[in-house]
């Protein structure tokens, strides 16, 4: 797509403010002309990842033309102008319809037209050729139409499929011979190769036959009994043939012993299969220097009964010579079987038509036989040109079901607030802490989820979700935007309740945590003060409890305390306690008197200043996070693309993170075992503490000055009554200087 700078949108174009940017209106197939001639920078989404999407994986797999698990603008814009091609009337799509109505199939299309015989041929098969309109459910299952006819454009011929007996034979022989192959419908039977690879080998094996039949007696030398002979000599060719090789080597080398020394070769002689080994490598017979083999002189055990029968039957007498058998008669012997061997070689495969008959081969193999199951093979690949547009039926029968909702998903974001349903883009709600979590999306890698999520600033929840059996583990990013965090915690559990209905076990494993809302804020910053405050006030009490212990252990094990140092009698030590209490006492009155000249106002302000100074800059802190919150870049982690930044507002916050609403009546009782006690609500509890406090805080500033000016006026009768009684010391001399 070219996108120039002048470039302007159409004119109808129509859209509605989303989260903070103006997002295209998708309502119906009356707003897809405007969209394909909409520039992308004005499209919500440019490209998200199919892992992103909560649909049928068909729909996404027609979308996704590149295969990159990627669906950019340009393929959206070609699945729609495949739509506006294919269909006369897109009020299907508006309906988010499942049947495709052949009527509304534009047939001057070439698209249009294939899908409109695939169609038709479907119907066919299914037995409705009258119906006017197909389902996806039908469509969808092709495999079943397919199996309702056996022309499925796969041209196999089932054996059961032969116009004729004499056929239904031919395409079984065929299979045995040459091999089957499976149809579509998952029956065997044979195509055209298969039929030419057979009716080839046929005729082949027919002239063999013939050739023998012309060559008998050449080719049978013995008559009946060659078969029998021929299968002996073929056993016996190599080590008689050894024999003669190996005499005639020991003759040509007499004169030179070195080169036909004898090789040492052992065989353990306990083992049948060493020697077996060992013998049916050696020759007929030991090697002789004249090259004459006599049957008096010790023969192979492996070969002796054998070569005994071969050359004491009637066949053999003419070649041999009292007991003896000369290399030529031997040649001569084997030359009788030159022209069955030569035959044999010929053979094209008579073990494939063992036990058929040869007239019975040459009638169902006839031309007229053949040419009919060559026109059922034509037939039936001549019906697959129509169900060739199967994947283009389904197609569009899937566009017209998904493309509105999708174009709702991606073109623009309104499924996402749409409390009546879920969104492609959510995955099912999470229950727990007594709240619905309904933004929930998969994540495949959770560190580089996070690099990307952070900047969203909204609080997130990694979550395991479990299901079936063997258990299968989802992990899913929750964005938590509403409420608050006290509750949660790693480890804890709850239910997920996907949207195609599954319910599973969740767990919380991992957080980002950011501030949720202005209560959550507010208290957070003290939560963690007083989290702080305490663990230093469980050490030190650890610490002066471990003291404690220490000196009671020792006591009770009667160690030896150090004895008290002179001068540290009962008087001392009861000296020593009236210095203390004077000393708390004087401790007291500084504090009173340090009270006496401060306003309650100024107390209520240092206490104002050590609350902004603790709490001020976290508050602020979470109070510009949570007007940042950024629900495009939450997406964005997950594997979309946005054009613009969607501010999740606090109201947008209660769409994704709710308490669900307690239906009927609502008694405010407890029962406490021996009387009902009403019970104030939330807010009034909290005021009337609030107030209780206040007037604790100030009841004791007053009493504190109260105390404060009776111990000031006792004190000072005291002083003037001590004054009075002492008489007044005498000056000071001054020191004389010697």
């Amino acid at each position: 797509m070219n996108i120039s700078a002048d470039k302007k949108p159409a004119s109808v174009s129509r859209f509605v403010r989303i989260g903070g940017s103006y997002q295209p209106i998708i309502k119906s197939s009356a707003d897809f002309g405007p969209l394909l001639e909409l520039d992308d920078a004005l499209w919500e989404v440019t490209s998200l990842s199919t892992s992103a999407l909560r649909t049928d994986k068909r729909f996404l797999d027609f979308l996704d033309s590149d295969k990159n698990q990627l669906i950019r603008t340009d393929e959206v814009r070609a699945a729609l102008k495949f739509l506006r091609s294919v269909f006369t009337d897109l009020s299907g799509v508006d309906n988010a319809s499942d049947v495709i109505e052949l009527a509304k199939l534009n047939c001057e299309n070439p698209d249009g037209s294939e899908i409109h015989a695939a169609a038709r041929t479907m119907l066919l098969a299914l037995g409705k050729a009258g119906a006017d309109s197909i389902t996806l459910s039908e469509i969808i299952n092709d495999a079943d139409v397919k199996k309702c006819t056996m022309r499925n454009g796969d041209g196999v011929v089932a054996a059961s499929e032969g116009d004729t007996s004499d056929v239904a034979e031919l395409i079984r022989l065929a299979t045995q011979t040459v091999g089957t192959i499976c149809d579509l419908s998952g029956e065997c039977g044979i195509n055209a190769a298969k039929l030419t690879e057979f009716i080839d080998l046929k005729t082949k094996y027919l002239a063999w036959l013939d050739d023998g039949a012309l060559r008998a007696e050449e080719i049978n030398p013995f008559g009946e009994a060659t078969s029998d002979i021929y299968a002996l000599f073929c056993e016996l060719k190599d080590p008689v043939g050894h024999f003669y090789l190996s005499s005639s080597a020991l003759s040509f080398f007499e004169n030179d012993p070195e080169r036909i020394a004898k090789r040492d070769i052992t065989a353990d002689l306990r083992s049948a299969d060493e020697v077996s080994k060992l013998l049916s490598g050696t020759a007929i017979a030991a090697p002789e220097k004249d090259g004459v083999l006599s049957l008096d002189k010790p023969l192979n055990p492996a070969w002796k009964d054998k070569f005994l029968k071969l050359v004491t039957s009637e066949f053999f007498a003419p070649y041999l010579s009292g007991s003896r058998i000369t290399c030529e008669n031997w040649m001569k012997f084997s030359a009788l079987f030159s022209a069955r061997t030569a035959y044999l070689a010929a053979d094209p495969g008579s073990a494939k038509f063992a036990g058929v008959d040869t007239g019975f081969l040459k009638r169902i193999t006839s031309e007229e036989n053949v040419s009919i199951l060559e026109k059922l093979i034509q037939d039936d690949i001549e019906a697959g040109c129509a169900l060739a547009g199967c994947s283009k039926l389904l197609k569009a029968c899937i566009y017209q079901r998904y493309m509105l909702e999708f174009l709702n998903n991606f073109a623009n974001l309104t499924e996402l607030f749409d409390l009546n349903k879920f969104s492609m883009l959510q995955t099912g709600t999470l229950v727990m802490d007594g709240r619905h979590f309904t933004l929930a999306v998969p994540v495949a890698n959770i560190a580089e989820h996070k690099k990307i999520v952070k900047s969203s600033n909204i609080c997130v929840a990694y979550v395991e979700v479990v299901h079936g059996n063997p258990p299968v583990k989802t992990m899913l990013a929750v964005a938590i935007t509403n409420g608050s965090m006290q509750n949660l915690f790693v480890g804890k559990r709850g239910i997920f309740y996907a949207a195609d209905g599954k319910v599973c076990d969740a767990r919380v494993t991992d957080f980002i945590e950011q501030p949720v809302s202005i209560p959550d804020a507010l208290k957070k910053p003290f939560l963690s003060l007083g989290e702080f405050v305490g663990k230093q006030v469980d050490k030190l009490v650890s610490v002066q409890s471990g003291n404690v212990q220490k000196e009671l252990g020792a006591k009770l094990t009667g160690a030896k305390t150090p004895a008290p140092a002179a001068g540290n009698n009962g008087t001392m030590l009861l000296m020593s306690g009236s210095i203390g209490i004077a000393a708390i006492g004087s401790s007291v009155a500084f504090i009173a008197k340090s009270l006496q000249n401060v306003s309650l106002l100024t107390v209520l302000g240092v206490i104002l200043g050590i609350v902004l100074v603790f709490g001020g800059p976290g508050v602020v802190i979470a109070l510009v996070k949570l007007c940042k919150r950024d629900l495009a870049r939450f997406l964005e982690a997950a594997g979309c693309a946005l054009n613009h930044k969607m501010r999740l507002t606090f109201k947008l916050g209660l769409f994704f993170t709710f308490t669900p609403l307690r239906p009927g009546s609502v008694e405010e009782e407890i029962f406490d075992g021996r009387v009902n006690k009403k019970t104030l609500s939330n807010p009034l509890s909290i005021s009337l503490a609030v107030i209780t406090a206040l007037i604790c805080g100030v009841a004791g500033y007053y009493i504190g000055k109260q105390a404060y000016n009776w111990y000031n006026s006792k004190q000072t009768v005291q002083e003037r009554q001590v004054k009075v009684a002492k008489p007044a010391a005498a000056p000071a001399k001054a020191p004389v200087r010697k």
